[in-house]
């Protein structure tokens, strides 16, 4: 909406294109607009503005997002070139990176001052955590079991065989021979 004024103290009988006779019109489509007025001498004056419509920026700052503690991700505005930014964080460039778990805004004002906004949430991200047991009661063959957080796992069952990425692998120690071996189990996110 964009709204239109004339002084009327120096203008009498004012007459918009809208029907309106008051001395500011406020228009939200675009056209041509026109006012007719009478000034102190009794001359009528015309006037003409043309309005258009321009869209309102649509920043983009895409969905919510999760990072590990101690990481850094950039946030980009996606508003395109020509247009002026205003962060939560107090930044005014197209981009900014930030690593503080947080929420985070943005405004992009257009060059006939146009305003748009968008928000995100960057949520942590929690470090895996490798929880594993066994069952031995089928020695020497060993069922591993993992109920780990991680999206992947790794074991190494201390005996000098490879390591696996099976969940709940079944080893043989019969050629391990007899003794203790360490098994290793490490989860894996994308934190590490």
């Amino acid at each position: 909406t964009g709204c239109f004024s004339i002084n009327p103290t120096a203008y009498s009988n004012i007459h918009w294109s809208t029907g309106d006779t008051t001395s500011t019109v406020c228009i939200s489509t675009a056209g041509a607009w026109y006012v007719t007025a009478d000034d102190a001498l009794g001359c009528t004056s015309t006037d003409t503005v043309m309005t258009t419509i321009v869209a309102i920026p649509t920043p983009s700052l895409g969905a919510d997002t999760a990072m590990c503690a101690g990481d850094t991700i950039c946030i980009s505005s996606n508003c395109g070139p020509g247009h002026s930014y205003i962060w939560s964080t107090g930044a005014t460039t197209s981009t900014i990176c930030v690593n503080i778990i947080s929420g985070y805004w943005v405004q992009c004002i257009d060059s006939n001052g146009c305003v748009g906004a968008d928000s995100i949430i960057v949520n942590a991200l929690a470090m895996p955590i490798a929880v594993g047991s066994a069952d031995t009661s089928n020695c020497p063959v060993v069922q591993f079991i993992s109920s780990s957080t991680g999206s992947s796992v790794h074991w190494d069952f201390g005996d000098g065989s490879n390591p696996t990425a099976t969940t709940n692998p079944s080893h043989d120690y019969t050629n391990a021979g007899n003794g203790s071996y360490t098994v290793t189990l490490i989860s894996i996110n994308a934190c590490g």
